[in-house]
């Protein structure tokens, strides 16, 4: 495997950890769905940030280190992908309410 592909792998399975726990925890607080499926949305959002901030724009949060022979940011990635999956499970809690409020008044 190359160096490029481990990175990408680890970066990957940090961000859908820390989407899982962001969406447990918007689910306990905001009252959203906990199901398997939940973890979609927040997942993608995750990646989708820290894709496009770390990657597309080259922004670096905290202090860089070298892992697999690329300069990362691990702090900044994580909070990143935390601030994002948040943003994610907070967004898809609110259609959850949504939808179900209105599946009610029917």
């Amino acid at each position: 495997m190359t160096p490029a592909l481990q990175l990408f792998f680890t970066l990957s399975a940090m961000n859908v950890v820390v989407a899982a726990l962001s969406t447990q925890l918007i689910a306990r607080v905001l009252g959203g769905p906990r199901h398997l499926l939940a973890h979609v949305v927040p997942i993608l959002a995750s990646l989708g940030g820290s894709g496009l901030l770390g990657h597309q724009l080259g922004v670096h949060l905290g202090p860089k280190m070298s892992l697999y022979g690329y300069e990362i940011s691990p702090v900044g990635d994580v909070a990143v992908a935390v601030v994002f999956g948040l943003l994610g499970a907070a967004a898809q809690a609110a259609a959850w309410r949504a939808l179900r409020r209105g599946s009610r008044a029917a």
